[in-house]
């Protein structure tokens, strides 16, 4: 299930290869996408709602329109595509097939190059100001890569174990991960280095900066099964807001913080 941002319409990927609309005030279906052939993985609202891209084991990216679900757009690749996110101002896509990423120009339909990515990708997120992209790798290490040409800025090194999350702080100058080696580390966009370490007695699950990028919430495993508030500047524990019974599995400050 996937939101609009402004949360009046709503996602579904169905079985059968379609993408349904749904108007969330009504509950009743909007439009449905027909035209895949085979799995969708991921479907995805532009930023600015204007339409939505659905990525697919048919080896396709598709384009359609909201208000009626119709097919405007076909973007062919030779495998199958696994994901696809935009840029912050919706002008750019990144594409994630089996094999490498693609960037691409959405209002030109261009690609602008493609990356062959070594160790596997898990995640990957823009920066706020969609200059730069993370990935989070399988081999425990984050890829950052300027966007517009695709090059390496930093692989930031040092987590132990499996990486589970991956953000931006909301000035685009440092990045956050989480990992099961049951830390939150926090990385400086100028150098690459670490600057922050805090920890969980658990896995953690995910984390998230406040809007103004004053505080950090984390998220944990069932042993700790805690969602903690931290200081962004010092990495001081600032509160426990929650005990859960099981694992926190997801944590995000509200917009207006």
């Amino acid at each position: 299930i996937v939101l609009s941002s402004d949360r009046k319409q709503m996602l579904t990927i169905s079985e059968d290869t379609t993408v349904r609309i749904w108007d969330t005030e009504t509950g009743k279906l909007f439009s449905t996408c027909v035209g895949h052939t085979d799995k969708i993985n991921t479907a995805v609202f532009a930023p600015k709602g204007q339409y939505i891209l659905t990525a697919s084991d048919d080896h396709t990216i598709r384009q359609w329109k909201i208000d009626d679900g119709k097919k405007c757009n076909v973007i062919k690749f030779g495998e199958v595509v696994k994901a696809e996110i935009f840029s912050p101002d919706g002008q750019y896509m990144l594409v994630s097939t089996m094999s490498e990423i693609q960037f691409w120009n959405m209002r030109d339909n261009l690609n602008l190059w493609n990356k062959k990515i070594v160790g596997g990708i898990s995640s990957v997120v823009f920066s706020p100001n969609g200059k730069s992209i993370a990935f989070n790798l399988y081999n425990k290490n984050v890829l950052v890569l300027n966007a517009e040409d695709g090059k390496e800025l930093f692989t930031l090194t040092g987590h132990t174990g499996f990486l589970t999350s991956v953000n931006f702080s909301p000035d685009s100058r440092r990045v956050l991960t989480t990992s099961d080696d049951h830390t939150v580390r926090v990385w400086g966009l100028e150098t690459g280095k670490q600057i922050l370490c805090m920890e969980h007695a658990d896995y953690v699950t995910s984390a998230a900066y406040s809007p103004n990028g004053k505080l950090i919430i984390t998220g944990s495993g069932l042993r700790d099964g805690t969602a903690k508030i931290w200081d962004a500047k010092t990495g001081k524990e600032v509160s426990v807001c929650a005990k859960a019974r099981n694992s926190v599995q997801s944590v995000s400050f509200s917009p207006d913080g």
